[in-house]
Formats: structure tokens, C-alpha cells, sequence
């Protein structure tokens, strides 16, 4: 079994030493709108960007930092072009779990170019730039890392895959949600 650790007093509060930490998304199960299609009608009229849809929130992300359409079906394609490689060579093999027939990634579109990209119509908006070939797919997934601290690691023989050194929490408005990985990131 491996794991991830976490750095030697990285857990003082003594918060436990063993976590599973799991996500979840399945779009094919669920209406564009949620589990509950219906916002929240107070915050819907004070803030009605936090009910906006993906690609809604790309098109702003693309308008407010100037991003072409060129520059997306460029990023896009050379995206694709990495992602079949790294398919190609293994690169996913430990990371993905079959179930059922399904054994990689049936989303990576490998003969994505961006001419080829340039043909497809705004998905979103009629004068917008994002595509369906610039845009995430709808599929469903799932995650799952186990957590430990070093010596819990070590007492349980765990193979650690990477340290957590720090963290921290960000965030962004939600008309903008796309550009969210870049402070958490940093």
C-alpha cells in the first residue's frame, strides 16, 4: 500500500494520523443544475453569479485575462496532445481503477488539433470563445489518497508517494470560479 505523509509537525493539534481524503463527481447522474435545481432565492437575488454554469464562469475567466480563441485551441490541443502521450506510455496505468470495461481515460481526444478546434462553434455563448473542444466533458470520477503522518506510515509499511509541506486556502468569486486553481496553487 502507499501513501502520502505529512511532514514531521505538520499535525500538532494531534487531529489523528491516518486520513482518507475522497472526492466524487458523477455528471451523468444528476441535472445540469445540481441535486437541488432550485438556487437558493435570497442569495440568488443578492449574488446570482454564484448560480452560473462552467462555461458560463470560462467565458468570463477568457474575457477578463484576454484569452483568445487561438490561444485556447492552441493550449487545448497541445493539452490533448500531453495527456495521450502520457496515456500512451503508462503514465495513468496506477492512478485509474477498471471498473467494469472501463480501463483508462475515454475522454483524452488524441487527433485534437488546433485547426481542427477552430472549426467547432462557441458552446456557451454565440460571440464566446470556449468550445466543446476547449471545455471539460461531462463524465463522472472518483479520487481517493490516504493521508498519514510519517510514523504512521512507517508503522503500517506504507510506501509514501509524495510530503505535504504546506497548505493553504483560497478562493475567487464565483463568475470567475475557472481561474480558482492558480491561487491554491501558488
Amino acid at each position: 500500500m502507499q501513501a502520502i505523509h505529512m511532514a514531521a509537525g505538520a499535525m500538532q493539534m494531534d487531529a489523528g494520523e491516518a486520513y482518507i481524503c475522497a472526492g466524487v463527481e458523477s455528471m451523468s447522474r444528476i441535472p445540469m443544475t445540481g441535486f437541488n435545481p432550485m438556487p437558493h432565492p435570497g442569495l440568488y437575488e443578492r449574488y446570482p453569479a454564484a448560480y452560473m454554469g462552467m462555461g458560463e464562469t470560462a467565458e468570463n475567466v477568457a474575457e477578463k485575462y484576454d484569452l483568445s480563441r487561438e490561444q485556447q485551441d492552441a493550449f487545448a490541443a497541445e493539452s490533448q496532445r500531453k495527456a495521450a502521450k502520457a496515456q500512451n506510455a503508462g503514465r495513468f496505468t496506477d492512478e485509474i481503477v477498471a471498473i467494469g470495461s472501463v480501463t483508462m481515460d475515454g475522454c483524452i481526444r488524441a487527433q485534437s488539433t488546433a485547426e481542427a478546434l477552430s472549426e467547432l462553434k462557441p458552446a456557451f455563448s454565440e460571440t464566446g470563445t470556449v468550445t466543446a473542444g476547449t471545455s471539460s466533458p461531462l463524465t463522472d470520477g472518483a479520487t481517493a489518497v490516504l493521508v498519514t503522518t510519517e510514523d504512521f506510515a512507517e508503522k503500517n509499511n506504507l510506501e509514501p508517494l509524495a510530503r505535504i509541506k504546506s497548505f493553504a486556502v483560497a478562493g475567487c468569486n464565483p463568475e470567475i470560479m475557472g481561474i480558482g486553481p492558480v491561487g491554491s496553487s501558488k
